[in-house]
């Protein structure tokens, strides 16, 4: 099958070693000799072969390709149910699967009905109108399926619309047409039935914007099942957008033996779905041209990425798997956190060297985004990542990058310096402490004078900066290291230190009030080093330490929104039986309020009030979090009479509640409402200050910011779990919420927030200064023993 041949107008030539399913070579040439009636083998072709459909029916040129052939042969060989293909844009799978396999199903079975399915029913139509055009005007089609396709589609079908679907010749009277196109969240049928269901587009970029229609197209989704038969078949069609969009639901979905529901076909943009892969469909040069869009941001070989012992690798010597230091936030801090490398790729473009006020420079491509570090200024129009083409403020000036990380210095090469730093190191993992981000070295100066004066020596000598206090009655001594990160990175080097290692390595970058870091560095110059090899990382926090500054995620094609952007993870929401709450625990109630009924419920898009009972456990361990429970919810619409009446329910159900806190906005009186109303119950709140009840204020904070520095933290690190006997719903309300955040509603998780503004005024002491036994019952899991109490 070499030469150039010509069926239904359309040339061809064949591509050696192409998976052909036919020599339509050898096809042409025996209906050309007559040996094959031409109608029944272009029938037999049409109801066999998709590739034979899309190249010589639908007439796409550039459908000759290997990818498109083998995508043809997999859709025909594999599972014709329950099947999941996600590919990338611009790779046929609507042209096979919507169009050519819906044209060919019809062919085939005419007397059944195939339903098109979108998130919204113009969509749909759209896949429709090429079918639409397809029988109206291809003569192949009247020629070799006069039995099923209408000479004249227009005058003679009796329904030949895109609004109500087509019909072809069939021997029934169904009220189904053929082929109809509807939608999930509008426009779905009623009544009807399809033997054969495709879900095309049933998630887009712009739906991804709102996790409301995300939830929507899901329910919808699943109720749409119900317009099935028995003996049915279909399909779903689409490419990521959101790590929380419909077809990463239909993914997850699971059978009653737990394994994935539907047989799932990912055909990513490049050979091993990297950058540097080679492009399995489109050109070389149109490949090149994606990589220029914001998903292949890199930097210059030579960039240093911060590790977790504080020494930096260059980028590209780092490795798929290995551990480097990332960053999440925690309630006015940023903390640097472990991470590890999950993709890596390199490619050449074109970029850029970009020198800062501080003298540092970086090379990088010009759609490279940085963290600015703004986000806590309370203004919305602040980025919290952007690239340093982007101009900041009243446009004279380059936003400032993050300056988190200004490199440890080696200890000097001077043996009394050497000799000091091992004596303080030995002592620091004997007597040493780490709290608030501070080192501090203890030594009774009654006891051990000698080893007192020695410390002061050293310290000396090291050239620490360091305060020395006397505490408990003047009978110890306390050497506490000043100096901020810098000092204590420095301290934990020279001397080497064990104790509390991985704890001073997960220090926090204070922000100021005002919203800009302690570490601004604004760009000054740039200018272009050409056409370089770049290097670009995915790590598992969403971004990474890259030349001392705070850099995002190099995203790839076919991952706009990596799992590792979601801010709130909910799967970290962990459930706890009620029982399994420990007894000695401090009770709090927060409340979120919102609007009144009128305002609150007949307007869409408006706030739930939002109450918890949540019980946080006095001690905090090595990475200074307390264990909280939420044992009672409620998130729903309601007037201010009947919030106020759930509130006094809750309150009066829960016990001892050390402190009520209620949010305060404008001239709201909420809480005085609901003071008077425990008062007629026994129960007194104080509003002054130091009194149980503490009034909550946004105090002109980011919304959106302080929920995810204050439960960001606590969730990542196993501390936030509800008790299995709070109400599902509301449960699942906070799920939902965390999913989304920050684009849906955010009621349940806003009160949760204000938790830690409540928490300020508390000191909890250390989880190591409790007892080997007290630390075993408190932070060990607890099983179950097996007794007759426990069948």
């Amino acid at each position: 099958m070499d030469a150039m041949i010509e069926i239904n107008g359309q040339k061809f030539e064949p591509i050696p070693g192409c998976p052909y399913k036919w020599d339509y070579g050898v096809l042409a040439a025996k209906i050309a000799s007559k040996e094959w009636p031409e109608r029944d083998a272009l029938r037999q072709w049409i109801l066999d072969d998709l590739f034979f459909i899309v190249y010589f029916v639908l007439k796409i040129p550039i459908a000759n390709h290997p990818f498109v052939v083998k995508a043809c042969r997999d859709v025909e060989t594999g599972a014709k149910d329950y099947t999941l293909d996600v590919w990338a844009r611009e790779h046929f799978k609507s042209t096979i699967i919507t169009i050519a396999e819906t044209i060919q199903f019809c062919l085939r079975e005419p007397n059944e009905a195939t339903g098109i399915f979108s998130y919204v029913r113009p969509v749909a139509k759209k896949f429709l109108f090429s079918i639409k055009e397809t029988f109206q005007n291809e003569r192949i089609l009247h020629h070799c399926f006069p039995d099923v396709v209408w000479k004249n589609c227009e005058k003679e079908a009796p329904l030949w619309s895109l609004d109500e679907g087509l019909i072809l010749k069939r021997s029934t009277n169904r009220k189904e047409p053929n082929i109809s196109a509807w939608g999930l969240v509008e426009g779905m049928p009623t009544g009807f039935h399809f033997k054969r269901r495709v879900y095309d587009d049933i998630s887009t970029e712009d739906m991804a914007e709102s996790p409301d229609m995300m939830e929507k197209v899901k329910t919808k989704f699943d109720s749409s099942q119900n317009l099935g038969t028995d003996d049915g078949h279909h399909r779903v069609i689409g490419t990521y957008y959101h790590h929380a969009d419909p077809l990463t639901y239909i993914k997850g979905i699971t059978t009653p033996e737990g394994e994935p529901r539907y047989t799932y076909r990912f055909r990513p943009g490049s050979d091993d779905g990297t950058a540097t892969g080679t492009p399995v469909y489109v050109s070389q040069k149109r490949w090149d041209d994606l990589k220029l869009t914001r998903t292949f941001n890199c930097h210059a070989a030579g960039t240093k990425i911060l590790l977790p012992d504080f020494t930096e690798k260059e980028i590209q010597n780092l490795s798929v798997g290995e551990k480097i230091v990332g960053f999440v936030n925690h309630r006015t801090k940023t903390r640097l956190e472990v991470t590890t490398v999950e993709k890596l790729f390199v490619r050449q473009a074109e970029a850029k060297r970009y020198s800062f006020a501080s003298g540092r420079s970086t090379v990088c491509t010009p759609d490279h985004r940085w963290w600015t570090g703004r986000w806590n200024g309370g203004k919305e129009n602040r980025q919290e990542y952007a690239t340093l083409e982007d101009r900041g403020g009243n446009g004279k000036r380059k936003p400032g990058l993050i300056r988190m990380f200004d490199g440890v210095p080696n200890i000097p090469n001077d043996p009394e310096i050497i000799k000091a730093c091992a004596y303080l190191g030995g002592i620091y993992d004997g007597e040493g402490s780490v709290s608030s981000n501070t080192l501090r070295i203890f030594q009774s100066e009654s006891h051990n004078p000698d080893v007192c004066e020695k410390i002061r020596k050293c310290m000396k000598i090291a050239g620490f900066r360091h305060r020395e206090s006397k505490i408990g009655r003047k009978v110890c001594t306390e050497w506490r290291l000043l100096g901020g990160r810098s000092e204590t990175l420095k301290f934990a080097k020279w001397c080497e230190i064990s104790k509390w290692k991985e704890r001073i390595y997960s220090f926090s970058l204070l922000a100021n009030k005002n919203g800009s870091s302690k570490h601004p560095d604004y760009l000054m110059t740039s200018r272009s080093v050409g056409d370089v090899p770049v290097f670009g990382i995915q790590a598992g926090t969403g971004n990474y330490i890259a030349n001392g500054y705070g850099s995002k995620n190099c995203q790839q094609l076919l991952d706009p929104s990596p799992i590792a952007d979601q801010k709130l993870n909910p799967e970290l929401f962990l459930p706890i039986e009620r029982r399994l709450i420990p007894k000695d625990v401090y009770r709090f109630m927060l409340v979120d309020q919102a609007g009144d009924m009128d305002s609150n419920v007949r307007q869409r898009g408006t706030d739930s009030w939002a109450v918890g009972v949540v019980a946080v456990e006095p001690f905090s361990d090595d990475i200074g979090q307390s264990r909280v429970f939420f044992e009672d919810l409620w998130i729903t619409p309601a007037s201010e009479s009947e919030a106020i009446d759930q509130i006094v329910r809750m309150y009066l159900k829960a016990g001892i509640i050390m402190k009520i806190g209620i949010e305060k906005v404008g001239v709201s009186t909420t809480h005085i409402h609901v003071a008077n109303a425990l008062k007629a119950y026994g129960r007194f709140i104080s509003w002054e200050k130091g009194g149980n009840g503490v009034l909550l204020r946004p105090a002109g904070r980011n919304k959106k910011k302080m929920i995810e520095s204050a439960l960001a933290w606590p969730l990542n690190n196993g501390k936030m779990f509800y008790s299995t006997a709070c109400p599902s719903n509301y449960v699942d309300r906070m799920k939902m919420e965390m999913r989304n955040f920050p684009v849906w509603f955010d009621d349940g998780i806003n009160m949760g927030a204000y938790l830690y503004d409540v928490l300020k005024d508390y000191y909890f002491g250390m989880a190591e200064e409790l007892s080997e036994l007290e630390k075993k019952r408190r932070y060990e899991p607890k099983i179950l023993g097996r007794s007759w109490m426990s069948v």
